[in-house]
């Protein structure tokens, strides 16, 4: 609907029919080329237009059970990678015997599924330590950090600027906690509206 409003030309494609090139089946490129087919074969239409991804999950789900080759699962994504970091696909029109160079780093690609398992995934990644900027900390370093700060203080040598970057890690460490426990928000909203 969006999509219409703005003019923009869209697809969906579904990603378990697609497969490497060479094997029976669409092919990675198919999805370029039938986001040409929507824009009218209007080149410069189709290097801004949408390409949904639909049922993507499955494509990390497949497992091959028989030993065979694995011809929908890792060698389409590595091939949609491609696409959707930007390359340029070559599209042909049979009717004039034309050959278009299609060039997706501007292409809007969305990403569909059901993605079962990824509340698990991110409780997990939430739930480990980190490190770096806002990382949280242990209480035993927090007790460092305030008897360090105390002593600190009692010392009479203590200059205002020192006082004045204690006071900016404070602040920076009280907005990283909120940063933190809004990120965990969203993240819980957005594992629930996927799933």
């Amino acid at each position: 609907m969006a999509a219409r409003l703005l003019d923009v030309p869209m697809v969906v494609c579904d990603c378990t029919s697609l497969t490497q090139a060479g094997y029976v089946g669409e092919d990675v490129e198919s999805v370029v080329v039938r986001l040409w087919q929507s824009a009218g074969q209007d080149i410069k239409r189709t290097e801004q237009g949408i390409i949904v991804l639909d049922e993507l999950d499955k494509l990390a789900s497949k497992r091959n059970k028989h030993g065979g080759k694995d011809i929908g699962g890792e060698g389409v994504q590595q091939s949609l990678l491609k696409i959707v970091e930007g390359t340029t696909v070559t599209v042909t029109d049979r009717a004039k015997n034309k050959t278009y160079q299609i060039d997706t780093r501007n292409i809007l690609f969305l990403a569909s599924g059901a993605f079962i398992g990824l509340d698990q995934i991110i409780k997990r990644r939430t739930g480990s330590k980190s490190l770096g900027f806002g990382a949280p900390m242990s209480d035993e370093h927090y007790l460092k950090a305030q008897i360090m700060e105390e002593e600190k203080k009692d010392s009479a040598d203590l200059t205002e600027s020192r006082k004045d970057r204690l006071k900016k890690i404070r602040e920076t460490e009280e907005k990283n906690k909120t940063k933190d426990r809004l990120l965990v928000q969203v993240e819980h909203v957005t594992c629930w509206t996927t799933v």
